[in-house]
């Protein structure tokens, strides 16, 4: 996968780590096409985030469950993977799904407001 190119992170905008760095446009798994980021701190890759239509929710679904397991949380807007060195969060936007595969440090900025009750949860589990 090409880098496009890569420029300063904006938290304001849900950015995570210090880079952020744009693929090279019509990334595709399977059929699907994706958006994809990468996100880095001191050199090191901590994220990177896809983002695909509605159109593809099953069918990507069936791919980071077979990927991944069984999700350690799932509500309305997000299901939730507890990985050993971190986790994967896919949220539903209006028009559009958004996977965020992130190192365990990273964990409380992507998991949003209740993000001290999900990590607690997922960590019981």
């Amino acid at each position: 996968m090409a880098i496009a190119q890569c420029s300063a992170a904006e938290p304001a905008r849900g950015d995570l780590g210090t880079l952020r760095c744009t693929a090279e446009p019509n990334v595709s798994i399977g059929d699907v096409t994706l958006d994809v980021w990468f996100y880095l701190r001191d050199d090191h890759l901590i994220a990177w985030r896809m983002r695909y239509g509605h159109e593809d929710h099953a069918v990507m679904i069936a791919a980071l469950g077979k990927r991944y397991g069984r999700p350690s949380i799932v509500t309305d807007a997000n299901i939730i993977w507890k990985l050993r060195g971190g986790g994967v969060l896919l949220k539903r936007d209006k028009f559009q799904d958004v996977v965020t595969v992130v190192a365990r440090s990273e964990m409380a900025p992507i998991a949003g407001p209740d993000s001290g009750r999900v990590i607690k949860a997922a960590s019981a589990l």
